[in-house]
């Protein structure tokens, strides 16, 4: 099953203040014989990886992730409430 784990910032005096996130998910899925599929380094930190539910358990007891949880397929609606008007519209109702 595919999770994302975000990952906790740095504190200080924990090692290098900026070890990429590639290396520590490689790091924390060692005892996996999973590899992080994407990793994430911009608004957050963290990466997504194919892992069964003991082995995303075990990583969310890890001092260093702040969240794990399935990577799922979410769908925005698309309809429009009848009552907006667009912001552009030169002429408005």
């Amino acid at each position: 099953t595919p999770y994302i784990v975000l990952l906790k910032a740095p504190t200080e005096g924990s090692g290098p203040a900026r070890v990429s996130v590639g290396v520590r998910a490689t790091s924390l899925l060692q005892a996996t014989s999973e590899r992080a599929v994407r990793t994430y380094d911009g608004a957050i930190q963290g990466f997504s990886a194919h892992l069964t539910g003991a082995e995303a358990a075990t990583l969310a007891q890890d001092p260093t992730v702040a969240v794990v949880a399935p990577d799922v397929p979410l769908q925005l609606n698309q309809a429009i409430p009848w009552h907006l008007d667009r912001i552009d519209q030169r002429v408005r109702p």
